[in-house]
């Protein structure tokens, strides 16, 4: 059970990966620990199914940008079709068996109840910001490039975003993604 816990946990690290990179516009690591795949006691869950569109998706609103124009402002991050089903296989088959797991372990109670409502859990609890940076920067050793922390990858995404994607998508290939991509995130 150990071995499949390793493994699961290693799975749900790249699942994460691709949530920072693919979902639109970088998220903060704070707002990320704090999003829910299910409902607890005192916070609704983040995750969602959009019927129409066929897609899960992310809403939350709690933001550094919120907090300091003090106006509550939702915000949507859809997953892409590919990421949707990879979601719903890891949420619907992998993550009943952790849950599982983590009782036989007898795991402490707050491993439990990680497993039953974070969105991510890492070594047994809910992740945190720093979980994030150091997953981005095992990611990008892993790739070669410089270990850049989230908030350094948030950065230049944002910077190659505003520098090139702009004169990049004049291509009739790549328009026509970022086309499909806004629709996604309407």
């Amino acid at each position: 059970m150990q071995i499949y816990m390793r493994s699961a946990e290693e799975a749900q690290k790249v699942l994460c990966y691709l949530y920072m990179l693919t979902t639109g516009s970088p998220t903060r690591g704070v707002e990320m620990s704090n999003w829910l795949a299910a409902n607890t006691t005192n916070c609704q869950r983040n995750m969602f199914y959009d019927v129409s569109k066929q897609l899960l998706y992310i809403k939350y609103s709690l933001t550094k940008t919120t907090r300091a124009r003090q106006r509550d402002k939702m915000y949507f991050k859809f997953l892409s079709p590919e990421l949707t089903m990879i979601s719903l296989y890891y949420f619907g088959f992998i993550r009943p068996v952790e849950r599982f797991g983590a009782r036989l372990l007898q795991m402490p109670s707050v491993s439990t109840s990680a497993f039953d409502a974070a969105l991510f859990v890492f070594d047994g609890r809910a992740s945190t910001s720093g979980d994030y940076s150091i997953l981005s920067r095992k990611f990008c050793v892993q790739h070669g490039i410089p270990p850049l922390g989230l908030r350094d990858l948030r950065q230049a995404i944002i910077g190659f975003s505003r520098a090139w994607l702009g004169e990049f998508s004049r291509f009739g290939a790549v328009r026509q993604h970022l086309e499909q991509f806004v629709a996604w995130q309407a």
